[in-house]
């Protein structure tokens, strides 16, 4: 009856609920906005998870080079291990949920960024075998300024201050954390490896930049099942695609082993009698 009745009122101006009678009046744009507050703070915490977890790679990557001896197996070997994990997930947002999570467009966005990534990964490893895992750390922090200048200047997008003043305390702030142990290379004494580090922030600030723009090209719409994870989860598979074929590319041309044994596994395969 009218004694029970919810409205969502479009009215604008309030943002709290109101009772006229026994009838309850809910704006909306107030529960929109609750709800727009609420996924912006889960989007930071996940975020923050990230970039601790992120923390770990320098050290875990500098210890791997060294057992392995080389970056480009490293990097392959690596990258076969994040692939083996995210296939299962592709396929299944391929085959269960959408199949343009599997088409040639996100694919294509997917392998764009990852072709940068690999570029900021392979300088990474490349340069931890010569310079101080802390060092490159705070070289790549360098691409919280790569990003709005590439959104100044190749998006056009005007840059708020406080995105400026964002960037440059985070810079900061690494720096404070990661440089204690590497004053003696900043001193003068710049190996190889500090110099092709600073590389590190072009190649990944432009792969940040790219995946915001494939992210906004294929934002899905409506109340699509997976739609909050799902595109995330298919640009991320596609792009460790990328990332695992160029290390192996990288890996059989910088190391004459790995290309024998390589073709020594292709052979083996071929000859394998068929049933």
């Amino acid at each position: 009856g009218a004694n029970n009745v919810v409205h969502l009122g479009a009215t604008r101006g309030a943002s709290s609920a109101s009772s006229v009678g026994d009838v309850l009046v809910v704006d909306d744009e107030g529960l929109l906005a609750q709800s727009g507050n609420s996924n912006a703070n889960m989007a930071r915490l996940a975020l923050g998870v990230v970039a601790a977890t992120y923390g770990t790679n320098y050290a875990c990557v500098k210890l791997l080079d060294e057992w392995v001896g080389s970056p480009s197996i490293a990097a392959a070997l690596r990258f076969s291990v994040a692939c083996a994990a995210m296939m299962p997930a592709l396929g299944y947002l391929g085959v269960k949920v959408d199949p343009k999570y599997t088409s040639w467009p996100i694919a294509r966005d997917g392998l764009v960024t990852g072709f940068y990534f690999f570029l900021g990964y392979a300088v990474q490893a490349t340069a931890l075998e010569t310079s101080a895992a802390s060092l490159q750390a705070f070289l790549l922090s360098l691409s919280v300024v790569v990003c709005p200048l590439l959104e100044r200047f190749a998006d056009g997008k005007r840059q708020p201050m406080r995105a400026w003043l964002a960037a440059g305390l985070a810079t900061l702030g690494v720096a404070a954390l990661e440089l204690d142990g590497a004053t003696d290379a900043l001193a003068g004494s710049l190996s190889e490896g500090d110099m092709l580090g600073l590389l590190q922030p072009v190649f990944f600030g432009v792969g940040f930049w790219e995946m915001e723009h494939a992210m906004t090209r294929h934002r899905p719409t409506g109340d699509a099942v997976g739609s909050s994870w799902a595109l995330p989860v298919a640009l991320t598979a596609w792009q460790l695609i990328a990332v695992l074929g160029l290390s192996l590319v990288w890996m059989v041309t910088s190391d004459p082993a790995a290309l024998a044994a390589l073709w020594t596994c292709l052979q083996t395969i071929a000859s394998e009698p068929q049933e």
